[in-house]
């Protein structure tokens, strides 16, 4: 959990992100998915909505985020 508050105030430092939170409870969790599932339903009257999702075990975060880190630095 640490290291992902690390990474959130590292990317909006950097202003990468505007504003982030993660969940502290249960009800936080089932809250915060409902919010989510409603962004197509709200905003498809914008157009086309493309609503793509991914999970990956809680165990794997870091390794998300050390990816993703070298991957938005790499100058191909």
């Amino acid at each position: 959990m640490e290291k992902i508050e690390n990474f959130l105030m590292h990317v909006i430092e950097k202003d990468i992100a505007s504003d982030g939170v993660q969940a502290q409870n249960e009800t936080q969790v089932k809250e915060f998915w409902s919010w989510r599932e409603g962004i197509p339903e709200s905003s498809g009257g914008w157009g086309g909505v493309t609503n793509m999702m991914v999970s990956i075990p809680s165990q794997n975060y870091t390794v998300l985020v050390d990816d993703t880190r070298e991957r938005m630095t790499r100058q191909d």
